[in-house]
Parts: structure tokens; C-alpha cells; sequence
């Protein structure tokens, strides 16, 4: 029976392991972010107390305390049920090569843990039950501390060997992509545009970082001409190390507005960190700014190499006008180099027009003719997750943003929403990463939801505020408010009907 005590701890024991290292990974192995989170030791905290109280009056009313081999083993058992019943509605952990290892030590410690306390110590049955338990997200977080140094050490190689292997090929042409919004959109934009000339090998996804940048420099071809690395920054020194691994000589600034704010305290400093993008470029490079953002424009205005200024009327360098949108896309003219195009997309939203013009700006750069730029535009398609449409056999029509997680993009998505006909619904989960300035920019999402939505579907810590900022618009409404992003996907059909056109609006991860 004690070795079946100890089979069920390990069981419960590796369930709590999943669920704390499956938060630890979402959030980049960030340890010191959890440790603020509140969610992160809710779920043992609730199981312990719960577990706690049913041991405790079984033993008062029983009188089994010296004697609770069986009651503890069925509570074990019904914990150890909660435990995965639980970890099997949230998002799954992956095994990667660093999940691998945090999970083989996590693993080992509670081996050595459940070795000692149930065969070496058995009557310390329920101080060691609630003890180890208890400990479990400390356990994982003392797991990936022990590991970081190796971690470090090997990225480090990792990203030396893709910085080498960038210096190596003189004859790559090299851009950098960065701001506070639309870099993944202009890297596929601008793939598409060079296509037609170049060999062009942008980095994957959303990566965006030097470990992201550096996976894709080493599934390099030798064949390619042209590669593109999109730049994120969460604190200050990002862009700059991003920078030194790639050495572009061409890059686009596509604007700065206050996301990240919880790591960067002030726009000013998001400001300062994106512009590095501009004075680590090399004196013969170039740069194509957002002319429609304050911030991008001002350094436009300060930059002292050869540079492009893009907008919607005719006081920039390269400008669309004539400009009408719809759900099917846009039309626009645009004026380039002293030509002016017809042109029509697919793409949603009139700050997409922007991202062509920024992309159209860089590529005629790099001696892509005005032909072949129409051709491009013609043809591009919505990128996964970005204002892409899709149809439903139900009916019920999807505007798929949930990648944009900017009060930039959130408008031109509500903008795009107001061209669609039939009843328009909004499901959000608000903005994050805005530290003081979270109440108020969900409170004024909430007011600009208000003016295009019939109705809203909330979930999430930010649904309270923009459910304020509904009701200080006298939203008059259906506003649906869910727990979860879980339940409110399960409601979707009991809610929406034929003819609908729903806007799902940043599909945060589960923690938040």
C-alpha cells in the first residue's frame, strides 16, 4: 500500500509539474513574471486548501490519524483526477528540446522527494503530502533556474553561429523590420513584392527575436538574395542585439505607440528603443518611415541617411490616394517615384495600404519595377491571423485579428468591421502589457467597440474595463462576459446566427 501511496504522489506531483511548466514556457521561461502572477500558485493554493480541509475533518471524525493509508490514498487519488482534469483543458505543454530537460529534472526531484518521505518517513504522511505539494511551482521555478546557465551558454552558441554564418555571405541583401505594429504583415508584404526578383528567405512566423532570427538564419539556403528579420523589443537593448546579428542595411519603421509599456514604463522609451533600429544602420542604408505616426515621422526627421516618407496625401515621398475601402479589400492610386498606379488588394483596412506603401517604397529600392509591384499587390493574400476572412459553413462570417494586440491595430480592425453588412459582433480580451495604462486603454476600447459592435463577447482580466467603457457609451447592446476563452468558444453557437460577422480581437494566451 506504501508503494502505491507513492506511485499516486509521484502521478499528482508530475500533473502540478505539467501545469506550472506549461505556464513557465508561455511566457518564455520567464520565471520572475510568474512569480508576479497570480494565477500561477491559484490553482495549487485552491487544491491544497480544499485537500486540507476533507483530510482534516476525516481524521477528526474518524480518528484514523496514525491509521489513514487508505483515506489518503483516495484522496490522492481524487486530487490527482482534479489535477489532470484540469491540465487537460488548458494549453498543452511541448516538449522541446528545453521542455525536455526541465521536465527529466522536475521528474527526478519528485522521485528523490517521494523515495524519501514515503519509504524513509511514513508517518510524516500529511506534513509531506501538503509540504511537497505546496512547493511544486517553487520546484519547477528552482528546475529552470538550475538550468539557465546551460540554456544561456548554448543560445549563446547558437546565435554566434547564425551571426557568422550572415557576415559570411557579402553578397545577402539584408533588412530589418520593426516597430510597434504590422511587422509581420510588411515582412509577408515585402517577401511577396522582392519574389519576383530575388531569392527572398524571411524568418518564420511571428519570430522575432535573436533566438527566433537565429533559427531562421540557420535554415538559410545558400540560393537565397535577400533575407528579412522582423525586430521585436520588450525591454530596453533588444533592438540593438537584434541589430549586431543581422547588420541590414535597408529597414522599415512602421510606428510606435505604447504596447509593451509594462517592460518600457514610457512611450518615450519604446521610442528611444525602436529608434536604435535607425542609428545602428550602416552610413550608405536606408529606411522608409510611417509618415501617418507622429513618432515614426519624427525620426524620419532626424535620420541622416538616405530615407523615404510614406502617407496618404502629397507632402510624402511615396502616397496613396483616391482610397476606398470595403470588405473585399481596397483601391487606392499610388504615386511612386513620379508614376502613379492603379491599384486594388485583398487586404483588409486602410492601414494595410500603409504597409504596401512602406513595402512598395523599399522594394522599388531594390529595382523592383512598378509593373511588377501592381502585379504583387494584386495578388497578395491576407497573412494568417491578421484580418483574414473567413467564411464558415454556418453562415457566420470570421474577421480572424486575433495576432494584433495594439490599440493601433484594434481600431482598423473596428474600421474594417463597420464595412460588413449584417449584424456585427466583437469577442475581445482587451490589450495587456500596458502596465498603468491598462484600465484606461480598455475602457477607451471598450468606447470605440461601442460605436461599430451590436454586439460583444468578453472574456479575461480586461473584460470589466471595457464593459465600463460600453457602458459609458450607453451601449444598448447584448454584452456576453465569460471566465475563459474555453467557455465563451464553446457558447459561440448558441449566440451568433446565420448572416453574423464576427471580429475575434487578440487571442490571448491562457494564463491571462
Amino acid at each position: 500500500m506504501v508503494y502505491l501511496q507513492a506511485v499516486l504522489y509521484f502521478g499528482l506531483m508530475t500533473a502540478y509539474g505539467f501545469h506550472y511548466l506549461t505556464m513557465l514556457q508561455q511566457t518564455g521561461y520567464k520565471y520572475k513574471a510568474n512569480l508576479k502572477s497570480q494565477s500561477f500558485f491559484l490553482f495549487n493554493s485552491i487544491l491544497l486548501l480544499s485537500g486540507g480541509i476533507v483530510i482534516t475533518t476525516l481524521c477528526a471524525f474518524l480518528d484514523v490519524i496514525k491509521n489513514s493509508i487508505i483515506i489518503s490514498s483516495f484522496l490522492y487519488v481524487m486530487l490527482f483526477y482534479l489535477a489532470i482534469s484540469y491540465f487537460l483543458k488548458r494549453q498543452k505543454f511541448v516538449f522541446t528540446p528545453r521542455g525536455r530537460r526541465l521536465f527529466s529534472l522536475y521528474v527526478l526531484f519528485c522521485l528523490i522527494l517521494s523515495t524519501f518521505f514515503f519509504i524513509k518517513i511514513q508517518y510524516l504522511l500529511f506534513v509531506t503530502l501538503f509540504v511537497t505539494l505546496f512547493l511544486s511551482p517553487f520546484l519547477c521555478l528552482l528546475c529552470l533556474i538550475i538550468t539557465q546557465p546551460f540554456e544561456t551558454k548554448k543560445n549563446n552558441r547558437f546565435i554566434a553561429a547564425a551571426k557568422e554564418k550572415l557576415s559570411q555571405n557579402s553578397t545577402l541583401i539584408k533588412v530589418g523590420i520593426t516597430g510597434s505594429f504590422a511587422k509581420t504583415s510588411c515582412k509577408y508584404i515585402l517577401s511577396e513584392m522582392l519574389q519576383t526578383a530575388y531569392n527572398v528567405h524571411p524568418t518564420e512566423a511571428s519570430y522575432n527575436t535573436p533566438l527566433g532570427i537565429a533559427k531562421s538564419v540557420c535554415d538559410l539556403n545558400k540560393a537565397a538574395d535577400v533575407f528579412i528579420a522582423e525586430m521585436g523589443a520588450r525591454k530596453q537593448g533588444d533592438i540593438k542585439e537584434l541589430m549586431d546579428i543581422v547588420k541590414p542595411r535597408y529597414a522599415i519603421m512602421t510606428g510606435v505607440t505604447c504596447q509593451h509599456l509594462e517592460t518600457f514604463r514610457t512611450v518615450e522609451n519604446i521610442f528611444k528603443e525602436k529608434e536604435q533600429l535607425v542609428k545602428c544602420l550602416p552610413a550608405d542604408g536606408f529606411c522608409v518611415f510611417n509618415g501617418e505616426n507622429t513618432y515614426s515621422k519624427y525620426m524620419y526627421n532626424k535620420a541622416k541617411i538616405e530615407k523615404r516618407l510614406v502617407g496618404f496625401d502629397e507632402s510624402f515621398d511615396i502616397y496613396a490616394e483616391n482610397v476606398k475601402t470595403d470588405q473585399n479589400g481596397s483601391s487606392f492610386d499610388m504615386a511612386i517615384d513620379g508614376e502613379r498606379l492603379k491599384c486594388r488588394t485583398r487586404l483588409l483596412g486602410k492601414h494595410n495600404i500603409i504597409n504596401i506603401l512602406l513595402c512598395s517604397a523599399l522594394a522599388k529600392q531594390l529595382g523592383i519595377t512598378n509593373s511588377d509591384l501592381r502585379k504583387a499587390i494584386i495578388s497578395l493574400e491576407p497573412p494568417p491571423h491578421r484580418l483574414q476572412v473567413i467564411k464558415s459553413p454556418n453562415g457566420i462570417t470570421i474577421i480572424d485579428d486575433s495576432y494584433n494586440c495594439n490599440l493601433e491595430g484594434a481600431i482598423c480592425a473596428l474600421e474594417t468591421l463597420d464595412a460588413f453588412e449584417g449584424r456585427k459582433v466583437v469577442f475581445s480580451q482587451g490589450i495587456i502589457e500596458l502596465g498603468p495604462k491598462q484600465k484606461e486603454t480598455n475602457k477607451y476600447l471598450g468606447y470605440l467597440i461601442s460605436k461599430v459592435a451590436d454586439m460583444v463577447i468578453l472574456c479575461g482580466e480586461n473584460s470589466h474595463y471595457i464593459k465600463e467603457g460600453l457602458m459609458d457609451r450607453n451601449f444598448q447592446g447584448n454584452i456576453h462576459v465569460y471566465k475563459s476563452l474555453l467557455k465563451a468558444q464553446k457558447d459561440f453557437l448558441n449566440i451568433l446566427k446565420q448572416g453574423d460577422t464576427l471580429l475575434i480581437q487578440n487571442d490571448l494566451p491562457d494564463y491571462y
